[in-house]
C-alpha cells in the first residue's frame, strides 16, 4: 500500500506542467484506480487447501454409485407382483388375501383330468398336504368309465385317458411320503405304460403315441381329431384283463373309489 502512495505523490509533482482540467481528470483516475486497488487488497483471502481424501473413501463413493444403478437395474427387471398389499394390512388379512387367489389352470377339455389338475393346483397352493389329500384329489382319474371294471366301448377317448392319467400319475408319484403307497402308484404307472403301448398299436405301425402326445394331449378335442383311422381290430378281453391289474395297483394304493 506504501509504494502505491508513493507513485501516486511522484505524478502529482510531474502533472504541474498540464493544464488544470487535465490534472483533474487525471487526478480523478488516480483516485478511483488506488480505491479499487486498495479494495483488492484489504479483501483477499487465501482460499483454503484442499485435504486429502482419507483411504478408501473415494472408492466407497464410486461403489455406493455402483450400487445404486445396479439396484436400480434389477428393480426394473423384476415382474411387479399380482397383489399389492398395504403395509398397513394386518397379518391375518394378508393371509385371507393370499388363500383366497384362483389357481389358474389349463384345462385339456376333459372333464376328469382338468377336475384332477384343478384339485392338485389347491394343493400346491395350500402348502403342506398328507398322501390321504393327495389319493383325493386323484381319485376322479378312476371313476371314469375307461378304467371300470367293463371299460368304455371308445378306444380313442380309452387311449386320451390312459396317456393323460399316466403322465399326472408320473409327476406325482414322487410327492408321497408313504413308501408302500408310492410303490403301488410305480406299479400303476408300469401298467398305464404298457395299456399306451399296446392301444397304441390299433392305429398301425407308423403311428407314434408319444409324438402325438407331446403335440396333442393339452387339447383332447385336437387329440382324438388328429388319431389315425384305427387299422387293427381292437383286443376286449386284453383291455379288461389289464385293466383289472391295474384296478388291483389303484386299490391298493387307495385311489380308488369305494
Amino acid at each position: 500500500m506504501g509504494n502505491i502512495l508513493d507513485v501516486i505523490v511522484r505524478l502529482l509533482g510531474f502533472t504541474g506542467e498540464f493544464q488544470p482540467w487535465v490534472r483533474i481528470v487525471l487526478f480523478g483516475w488516480l483516485f478511483v484506480t488506488a480505491g479499487l486497488v486498495g479494495s483488492m487488497v484489504v479483501g483477499y483471502k487465501r482460499l483454503p487447501e484442499r485435504q486429502p481424501e482419507a483411504a478408501g473413501v473415494g472408492n466407497a463413493v464410486k461403489a455406493a454409485d455402483g450400487i445404486a444403478n445396479s439396484g436400480l437395474k434389477v428393480a426394473q427387471g423384476v415382474a411387479r407382483p399380482k397383489i399389492l398389499i398395504p403395509k398397513t394390512v394386518d397379518k391375518v388379512m394378508i393371509s385371507k388375501e393370499v388363500e383366497t387367489m384362483p389357481a389358474v389352470v389349463q384345462h385339456y377339455g376333459d372333464r376328469a383330468i382338468d377336475k384332477v389338475r384343478e384339485n392338485l393346483a389347491k394343493l400346491e397352493q395350500d402348502g403342506g398336504f398328507t398322501d390321504s389329500e393327495l389319493n383325493t384329489a386323484l381319485k376322479p382319474l378312476f371313476s371314469r368309465l375307461a378304467f371300470a371294471e367293463y371299460p368304455e366301448e371308445n378306444w380313442d377317448s380309452y387311449f386320451y385317458a390312459v396317456c393323460a392319467t399316466r403322465i399326472i400319475l408320473q409327476e406325482v408319484a414322487p410327492l408321497y411320503r408313504e413308501a408302500v403307497i408310492r410303490r403301488h402308484i410305480e406299479n400303476s404307472i408300469l401298467i398305464l405304460a404298457k395299456m399306451q403301448t399296446e392301444s397304441a398299436t390299433i392305429y398301425g405301425p407308423a403311428f407314434s403315441p408319444t409324438s402325438h402326445i407331446d403335440r396333442y394331449l393339452t387339447n383332447k378335442t385336437i387329440f382324438l381329431d388328429k388319431l389315425p383311422t384305427r387299422s387293427v381290430i381292437p383286443d376286449e378281453h386284453a383291455r379288461r384283463e389289464i385293466v383289472g391289474r391295474l384296478r388291483a395297483e389303484l386299490d391298493k394304493a387307495g385311489l380308488l373309489t369305494s
